[in-house]
């Protein structure tokens, strides 16, 4: 996330342009002006962490501890930092009531897939469209739903896994009075 247009040049240098340029030639100015740049950096940088850390996607290490801490998520060992950051950003999506968008919205979130939401007559259904064959957690999405879900709404999830393949179909006639169709494959 991009704040400050500032990636061209120091913050010295930024310091420099803005004031007599004969001012250089003195080494107590310039070092006035290196040091003040020198801020002007960090000022950046910490400015850019903290705004960046408001937002579970691009947040640092320590920030998606506090946010898992806060949520009450698991920690994984295991996970990188783009994945916990997913499970949070999950977590985190969608506040107030659950609908059919916000829930869509959450698995997008974690998984990056698409999803399609129906009612059977018992329970609701969750199909999730796992076209590249993405290795997820299902258990886990149920986990973060299950925090959100209404309890008298019972519902089941599943991934939809594309099968490619060719059908052959063939006929035979023989003298009969009965025509027999069967599979060749």
């Amino acid at each position: 996330m991009e704040i400050f247009n500032n990636g061209q040049r120091s913050g010295y240098e930024e310091i420099v342009a803005s004031g007599p340029g004969w001012w250089t030639e003195y080494r107590e100015m310039d070092a006035v002006y290196r040091y003040e740049g020198w801020l002007l950096d960090m000022i950046s940088h910490f400015t850019k962490r903290l705004i960046n850390n408001q937002f579970p996607g691009h947040a640092d290490e320590a920030s998606i501890r506090m946010y898992e801490s806060l949520m009450n998520v698991e920690y994984d060992p295991g996970a990188t930092i783009e994945e916990r950051r997913q499970l949070v950003s999950a977590y985190y999506a969608g506040t107030g009531k659950l609908s059919k968008s916000i829930i869509q919205d959450i698995i997008k979130k974690y998984s990056g897939l698409e999803s399609e939401i129906y009612w059977d007559g018992e329970k609701m259904k969750i199909s999730i469209k796992n076209e590249a064959w993405a290795d997820i957690s299902i258990q886990t999405i149920k986990k973060i739903l299950s925090r959100r879900m209404p309890a008298h709404i019972s519902f089941d999830i599943f991934e939809e896994h594309p099968v490619t393949g060719y059908v052959y179909v063939g006929a035979v006639m023989q003298q009969a009075e009965i025509i027999n169709i069967r599979q060749v494959v």
